[in-house]
Order: C-alpha cells, then sequence, then structure tokens
C-alpha cells in the first residue's frame, strides 16, 4: 500500500512541476533507467502546461555509464567533485529561458 501511495505522490508532484531535477550518485544503472523513465512519463502525462527544463545531475562516483550521458534534453550535468551551485547554472538558465528571460 505505502508503494503504491509513494507512486501515486511522485506522479502528481512531477505532473505539477514546472522543471525536474535527478540526481544520479550511487545508485546502480538499473535504478537510474527505471526512474528516469518514470519521470519521463509522469512529467508528461496529464500536464495542463509543458515542462520548462528536465536535467539529470550525476554526481560521485564516476562510472563508464554516466561518462556516455550526453543529451540536449535532459540537460546533462556532470559533477564527480564537490557539490558547487555553480553546477546547476546550466538548469537555472534553461528554466529562465523558457520563462522569458524572467529572474
Amino acid at each position: 500500500m505505502k508503494e503504491a501511495e509513494s507512486l501515486r505522490d511522485h506522479k502528481q508532484l512531477l505532473q505539477t512541476s514546472d522543471a525536474v531535477l535527478m540526481y544520479y550518485g550511487a545508485a546502480g544503472q538499473d535504478w537510474f533507467v527505471n526512474i528516469w523513465n518514470l519521470i519521463k512519463k509522469f512529467s508528461s502525462a496529464g500536464r495542463s502546461k509543458p515542462i520548462l527544463a528536465r536535467a539529470i545531475y550525476a554526481g560521485q562516483p564516476s562510472t563508464p555509464e554516466k561518462d556516455m550521458l550526453e543529451f540536449d534534453d535532459p540537460l546533462i550535468i556532470k559533477n564527480y567533485g564537490p557539490f558547487t551551485p555553480n553546477a546547476l547554472a546550466p538548469f537555472i538558465d534553461r528554466i529562465r529561458a523558457a520563462k522569458g528571460g524572467a529572474r
């Protein structure tokens, strides 16, 4: 029951969010693929307006699978060192651009 409720809550959140940023850290490739597929499905179905930006933040540890991630949408942010807020600047810029440059 809890899993179904959690899935429902995630679906509702993704359908109402303006943007989605997924953190991909120590989890395995199978988890990443499954979760990203759910994000794609739930963030596009049943929306009244398009999503402004989607991104995957690939953090530590570095893996060959993460190194192969190359997309324009979603934006791929690779940062295998310590986190700095500046690493998210390209994602924030996409959101601003989609809103017409509003700050």
